[in-house]
This record gives structure tokens, C-alpha cells and sequence, in this order.
């Protein structure tokens, strides 16, 4: 049996917003990398490498009214967005609570103040490793000096002025780093960062088999939790689309569009709660999408974002 942990409530609790499909680096396990897929190439194409401001405006301030996270992505580097502290800003400004994911290196003394004296409540920077060999090796493009001046700045700011936004880092279990991310957890921390998110290596329905860089664990489907994703939240495509699920980058599920669909409306319809019914009764098999995802048997519900939240104390 599975088991349903997750309460659906009148509004998703998160939003996840990619603001660019611009980046400035090219990771070996990111399903965006011109290595394995051409989806941030074609986005660029049609001339959506950066979200609109009046889009973001228009779904921060449905968030804001329900107090709902609004967390901050890329399907490239947030940060190659020329607006995107002042979009996380607005953010916090309106009701949301914030979070945004970045590689950390576009943070500089600037861009840091102006989150952290906006409060913003997470910044988690992807480091991948402990050392400037191994994350030059795995985030190709980017500079370790870079990325330790960074996270140190913002650390040791929020420490001396007791600013409330909290540090996260997060790194990948892959090959190049799989023996050693014990080693790796203890750095962060002695770093002083607030949290350290170990993550699974998943294909996203577009990396080539996990067992080409790491051979994970399959969950038995008895021991399962239920996928919290249709109970808690949705995404909002840089062109206004709005999905179920963050896995699915090819954009296979279109709920609707913000441009003449509002978040609730869509949180509120048939398809998601025909989605919710199926999960908590376990009829995985009537939902395509969900039934055929490659990252399904790996992944474990029973430690995410949410759960990541309530540890550093954003409630």
C-alpha cells in the first residue's frame, strides 16, 4: 500500500517558476545540457530565454494572496535573468514565501544584498562536490574559487547582521562523487552552511540510463510513498504553461496557461484531482504519464522539498 502522508489543500503550497532558459554552465548530469537534449535550445529559438516581467508579476501576486512559496529555478541559471533578485523581491514583497535554486556563481556582494535584506527565505547553490577538481570536472564552466567566495559572502553577511534567509547547498549522488559524500556533507556543514540536500540521480525521461553514471537503489513499489507533487504543487513555465509535474521537461502535461487560466483554477480542476484520486488509491497504471516515468522506482518521496523547508524552519 502506499502510503497518502500529503494533505490536498485549496492552493498549491509551492509554485515553481524557471525565469531562464539561459545558462552559463554545462553540467554532465543536467537534462538541459546541449549534451543531451536540445529543450533550452529550442526555447531559445522561439525567443524565451527569460520570463516576462508582467507574467511573473501576475502569478507572485495569486501566490502572495495565499501565502503560498514561490521557488525560483532555471531550467538554465536564475541568475543569467538581469531581474531576478528583483523578481524574488517582489516576490516577498506581495505574501510569498521564497526560495531559489541556483549554481551560486552569479551571487556576488550586490546580488546577495539585495536578497538577503529582502529576506528571502531559502537560497540553495548546488555544489556537487568538496573540491575544485571534482566540481570543475561535474559543473563545467564554472569556477570552485568562485563558487566558496560566493557562499562565504553570504554566510558570514546574514551572520553578522542576523538576517533570517537561510544558506542550503545540495549535491548530486553520481559517480564522480558517490564515495565520498559523507566527506562532502561534513565540508558544507564545517563551511556553515544551514542544510545539506543529498539528491538522487535522475534522468528526467532524457539522460541516457542511470547506470552509465550511478547504479541506484530500486524502491519496491510496496514501499513507495506517494508522489507529494499534485497534493503540494505546480510549476509555471517561462511562457505562462502551467504543469503537475517538475520532472517533466518535454512539457507532455499542459494543465493550462496563466495568461487565461488562473493557478487555483487549474489546482482546482478535474484532470488533478482524477491525478490525486489515482494516487492515493494506487492506480498508478491509469495515469501514462506517471506510470511510465524512469525515475518513479529511484526516487524517494519520503525526503523532499517540504520536508527540506520544515528542517530550516520555514513553515
Amino acid at each position: 500500500m502506499i502510503n497518502l502522508e500529503v494533505k490536498f489543500k485549496d492552493f498549491p503550497s509551492m509554485v515553481h517558476i524557471p525565469i531562464s532558459y539561459v545558462c552559463n554552465a554545462e553540467c554532465i548530469h543536467c537534462p538541459y545540457s546541449s549534451k543531451h537534449s536540445s529543450i533550452r535550445k529550442d526555447y531559445n529559438k522561439k525567443g524565451l530565454k527569460y520570463m516576462d516581467w508582467d507574467l511573473f508579476k501576475e502569478v507572485a501576486e495569486e501566490c502572495g494572496r495565499h501565502g503560498a512559496l514561490i521557488r525560483i529555478t532555471g531550467s538554465g541559471e536564475p541568475f543569467m535573468h538581469p531581474q531576478a533578485a528583483y523578481f524574488a523581491s517582489y516576490a516577498k514583497q506581495v505574501g510569498c514565501k521564497v526560495g531559489i535554486i541556483t549554481n551560486g556563481s552569479k551571487i556576488d556582494k550586490a546580488t546577495a544584498d539585495i536578497l538577503l535584506y529582502n529576506s528571502i527565505d531559502v537560497i540553495e547553490i548546488s555544489v556537487d562536490a568538496k573540491d575544485k577538481k571534482t566540481y570543475e570536472k561535474i559543473r563545467k564552466g564554472l569556477k570552485w574559487d568562485t563558487l566558496v567566495n560566493n557562499i562565504n559572502y553570504l554566510i558570514s553577511e546574514k551572520r553578522e547582521k542576523k538576517l533570517p534567509t537561510r544558506v542550503i547547498v545540495s549535491v548530486i549522488n553520481q559517480k564522480l562523487v558517490e564515495e565520498e559524500i559523507k566527506e562532502i556533507e561534513k565540508y558544507w556543514y564545517d563551511f556553515g552552511v544551514d542544510y545539506v540536500i543529498i539528491r538522487k540521480y535522475l534522468v528526467y525521461d532524457t539522460l541516457k540510463e542511470r547506470d552509465t553514471n550511478f547504479k541506484e537503489e530500486i524502491i519496491e513499489e510496496s514501499a513507495l510513498e506517494i508522489c507529494p507533487y499534485p497534493f503540494e504543487r505546480l510549476e509555471v513555465n517561462i511562457n505562462g504553461d502551467i504543469k503537475f509535474c517538475l520532472y517533466d521537461i518535454k512539457s507532455k502535461v499542459v494543465l493550462g496557461n496563466v495568461q487565461s487560466n488562473t493557478i487555483e483554477e487549474i489546482w482546482k480542476g478535474r484532470y488533478l484531482e482524477n491525478v490525486r484520486e489515482c494516487m492515493a488509491a494506487g492506480r498508478i497504471d491509469q495515469l501514462p504519464f506517471c506510470r511510465d516515468c524512469k525515475d518513479r522506482k529511484y526516487r524517494s518521496w519520503d525526503h523532499n522539498y517540504t520536508k527540506v523547508l520544515k528542517e530550516v524552519g520555514v513553515k
